[in-house]
Parts: C-alpha cells; structure tokens; sequence
C-alpha cells in the first residue's frame, strides 16, 4: 500500500546556557544571519537593563 507524501519541517532550536553567554549575543546572531533583530522584555528594571544591553551588542542589526 502506497504511502501518502508529505512534509516534515520539525522547528530548529538552540539554547545557549552559562555565565558570560549574554555577552555573545552579536556573534550568535551572526551566526544565524540575522539582519535585524526585535529586543523585548518585561518592564522588570533587570530586564529592561538586559534589554538594553543585548541591544548594545547588536548596535544596527537592532531594530527595535
């Protein structure tokens, strides 16, 4: 019995853990190709500093 075609695209995931990862942000996203990169976070001041931070990093790639 033939079996029916189809397509399987499972999603692609990485998840970078440890200390001083943050710092990588830029390179990581290079690495992926990613041209323009949305920041967001919570009103927390801890994660607007964040927020701000990783938007340093990305300096024009960041688009918002």
């Amino acid at each position: 019995m033939p079996t029916d075609s189809f397509t399987y695209a499972p999603l692609s995931i990485e998840v970078f853990f440890g200390n001083g990862r943050f710092g990588e942000v830029a390179e990581i996203t290079s690495r992926f190709g990613l041209n323009r990169v949305l920041v967001l976070s919570t009103k927390s001041d801890r994660a607007q500093a964040l927020a701000q931070h990783a938007g340093a990093q990305l300096g024009a790639r960041l688009a918002g």
